[in-house]
């Protein structure tokens, strides 16, 4: 049985989960590597997803769509302003093309490559992490 981690990197309510580490021997390995990863930012570009900075960066190209998943919660700030919770389910899945034109139509930056900040980590067996 092999297991992953993954960190998810966010903007608001924009966010991206990466597959940091694959085929890893065990879960207790692969808790530590999200746990304790130096990966605390990412950078959408056109084509590439790039984790990290200088050597130890991990560059994820578009067509490797098992090693990311776009998110995108479109009432966010409805659901602040009523100060209810954001839970899981107010997220919605999307592609790299509707998470670029949300990049370039609606957010404040509006230009790639797009600065995202990590805020949680996972680990899964292999089998059970389907995007």
């Amino acid at each position: 049985m092999a297991y992953l981690s993954t960190i998810g990197y966010h903007d608001a309510g924009f966010e991206v989960e990466i597959v940091i580490a694959a085929n890893l021997p065990s879960l207790e390995e692969a808790k530590r590597i999200g746990a304790s990863s130096p990966l605390n930012k990412a950078m959408f570009n056109e084509d590439t997803l790039v984790v990290g900075k200088g050597g130890n960066a991990i560059v994820i190209s578009r067509e490797a769509t098992n090693m990311y998943q776009f998110r995108l919660c479109r009432k966010m700030e409805e659901l602040i302003k009523a100060k209810k919770v954001v839970t899981e389910e107010d997220y919605e899945n999307i592609s790299w093309s509707e998470a670029t034109h949300y990049v370039q139509t609606k957010t404040r930056k509006c230009t790639l490559p797009f600065s995202l900040e990590s805020y949680y980590y996972g680990f899964y067996e292999e089998s059970e992490k389907t995007w």
